[in-house]
């Protein structure tokens, strides 16, 4: 691939690189700038890490750098033409801070969203700030926040970033395990359709599957705190059907704004919602009970912006995206 540069670990493609403290790893750098012009590789934050090439090549277009840790944190080595260049490779390196044990979460959107997102301090209401066509007074499963998509179902961020953008950009927020048992206690976290959570909410005082109480009822509520104490705790049907404003047998869109949990959940994890769970005959096919998404609320979206978690964050765009959907085992033999 003519004038492509990234960067590899153990002969694959990689934005994610890990080390502890004084420990010594390997980077390799494949490919070169316009017209086979060298690129510069350097370290965005040298207090972090040394980086200096190995001067023995070995396979075609591969070039090889030790890297060692100092101290935890984060950093990034880029590959340029030079200073204020644009960066034709990246990864993230993070030194001393729990390995590879990390989880990654998705938001598409886009391009220019996504390259606001890549530095923003996110909050519940950031994609009103980022992307002006979407509404916030339109109607969300779990609440206001800020949603992702989970690792392993990466491809519905990129999916829906595509089909609503011409030029889209999916961002990957990186969260390391030790900042997720930070917050975990606080989730929110509907197994599957049916779980009932020891911390979910409880919306009314009827004991069936589906609330009954009438929708002046549910607007009357007002925020969360105010919900009544007694009944049952709420499934994930009840839930996304409070939030919604749904009542069976009415109409699909039934409350003026978004419910607001960011203040009671770290984050609100579960199944994706469609008109079908509800039994409306629009829309497309239910999602499996384990494919979920995450709503972030404030003390998740705090662990999302640290400084050191903002260096983690990385963008995938039409450009870099077909680098990390192939083998490079070509370049590594």
């Amino acid at each position: 691939m003519a004038n492509v540069a990234y960067f590899l670990s153990d002969c694959e493609p990689t934005t994610y690189i890990s080390a502890l403290q004084g420990e010594e790893t390997t980077v390799e750098l494949y490919g070169t700038g316009p017209c086979d012009a060298a690129l510069q590789v350097t370290m965005t934050d040298p207090d972090i890490a040394s980086i200096s090439e190995v001067p023995v090549c070995t396979r075609p277009n591969i070039r090889t750098f030790k890297v060692t840790g100092k101290i935890a944190g984060t950093t990034r080595i880029q590959a340029s033409l030079g200073p204020r260049m644009p960066i034709w490779a990246e990864t993230r390196l993070v030194i001393g801070k729990g390995g590879d044990d990390k989880l990654l979460y998705y938001h598409g959107t886009s391009l220019a969203s996504a390259n606001f997102l890549m530095d923003a301090t996110l909050t519940p209401m950031i994609v009103a700030a980022a992307a002006s066509h979407l509404d916030w007074t339109d109607y969300t499963d779990f609440g206001k926040g800020f949603y992702t998509h989970k690792e392993e179902n990466s491809q519905l961020a990129f999916g829906w970033a595509k089909r609503n953008n011409r030029e889209w950009g999916v961002v990957e927020f990186c969260m390391l395990r030790s900042e997720d048992n930070s917050i975990k206690n606080r989730y929110l976290w509907f197994k599957d359709k049916n779980n009932r959570p020891h911390n979910s909410p409880v919306l009314g005082l009827s004991g069936n599957n589906r609330m009954a109480f009438p929708l002046a009822h549910t607007q009357a509520m007002g925020q969360p705190s105010t919900l009544p104490k007694s009944g049952p705790r709420a499934s994930w049907l009840e839930f996304v059907e409070f939030d919604r404003g749904i009542r069976p047998g009415e109409a699909l869109i039934a409350r003026p704004n978004d419910k607001d949990w960011s203040g009671s959940y770290s984050g609100i994890l579960g199944p994706i919602w469609v008109p079908r769970d509800s039994g409306f005959d629009t829309g497309g096919p239910k999602f499996p009970d384990d494919v979920h998404q995450v709503n972030w609320g404030q003390d998740g979206l705090k662990v999302l912006n640290t400084d050191d978690a903002k260096t983690r964050r990385f963008l995938y765009t039409k450009e870099n995206e077909p680098l990390f959907l192939q083998q490079a085992e070509a370049v590594c033999r």
